[in-house]
């Protein structure tokens, strides 16, 4: 099982086709996420050269996309960036300024992406317009075929009053997700796989 951190400190992320480096890393990804590892740009010549493009395609897609801008607009540039590689699957997680934070992950084996943001103080309507959004990006622009106008609604298990408004489509069982706590909007999740 091969698996591998990256971090970037704040404004590297931009560099990333410069200063990609992975470590080898024996703690688990949440770890990662709280500590971060430094960072050796030596590092990435161990990986064979078709996953460090997967990895740097990913990397530029995430950081081009509605979820990771709508951060950036809020709340600046991204305090940390950690890059775990275990197996097939390439997890992103971004901290930013006030509890913000972006999770992506990706496994080209199934043509499985996942995006989770938690982004204080946006609200529903901004949240489903990013999501849209998020929907042509990841899909083209026809998108998956979620159906905007028709959630469902279900208990999201985080406690009392907590609920997922969630918004299906009809291609690579994609499906968009706003979680709410009480009166809190807590995560914006867009997630597909072909």
């Amino acid at each position: 099982m091969a698996r591998a951190v990256l971090n970037l400190e704040r404004g590297q992320c931009w560099a990333v086709a410069l200063v990609l480096a992975l470590v080898p890393f024996a703690g688990s990804a949440e770890r990662a996420k709280r500590e971060g590892v430094p960072c050796s740009p030596r590092a990435l010549l161990s990986l064979p050269p078709s996953r460090q493009r997967e990895m740097a395609d990913f990397l530029r897609r995430v950081e081009s996309g509605p979820l990771y801008r709508e951060l950036l607009h809020r709340t600046g540039k991204p305090a940390t960036c950690n890059v775990t590689i275990e197996d097939t699957i390439i997890s992103l997680y971004y901290a930013f300024r006030g509890g913000a934070q972006l999770e992506a992950k990706t496994d080209s084996s199934i043509e499985f992406s996942e995006q989770r943001a938690q982004i204080p103080g946006i609200n529903d309507g901004e949240a489903v317009s990013v999501l849209r959004e998020s929907e042509k990006d990841s899909f083209g622009e026809g998108g998956c075929g979620i159906d905007w106008n028709h959630p469902s609604v279900k208990e999201a298990g985080l406690g009392p009053g907590s609920r997922e408004v969630v918004y299906r489509g009809n291609a690579c069982n994609c499906l968009a997700r706003t979680i709410h706590k009480p009166k809190t909007l807590v995560a914006l999740v867009l997630s597909g796989a072909c």
